[in-house]
């Protein structure tokens, strides 16, 4: 159900679990930008600009018109709330982090 953040966590770290476990690179590209919103709608602001940051090295990313609809739309909003030296250093996190590191302390973060 829309706003049900609990079950949207469980479902979406599963999905994560499922995709660093297999190394799906095109599981990846689907599952990261929908972290970005869990986390921006749970709070972890700073995590969910990095998550982004990180997604946009991913060229299938950048021309998938539904991240850039639906994603890209919030998650502009939310970096302009954030202070600009805290939201430029969670951009260079998530540029600079390495996935297969990344995601996992993601998920640790998520509980």
């Amino acid at each position: 159900a829309y706003g049900d953040h609990e079950r949207a966590g469980r479902v979406l770290r599963e999905a994560l679990v499922t995709t660093v476990d297999n190394r799906s690179q095109w599981g990846l590209v689907y599952a990261l930008p929908v972290l970005a919103l869990y986390l921006a709608e749970t709070g972890l602001e700073r995590q969910a600009i990095a998550v982004r940051a990180h997604t946009q090295r991913f060229p299938p990313v950048r021309a998938m018109v539904w991240i850039a609809d639906l994603v890209d739309r919030r998650l502009d909003s939310l970096t302009r709330s954030v202070p600009a030296k805290a939201a430029q250093a969670a951009k260079e996190r998530g540029r600079a982090g390495e996935t297969w590191t990344l995601v996992p302390a993601l998920l640790a973060k998520m509980g």
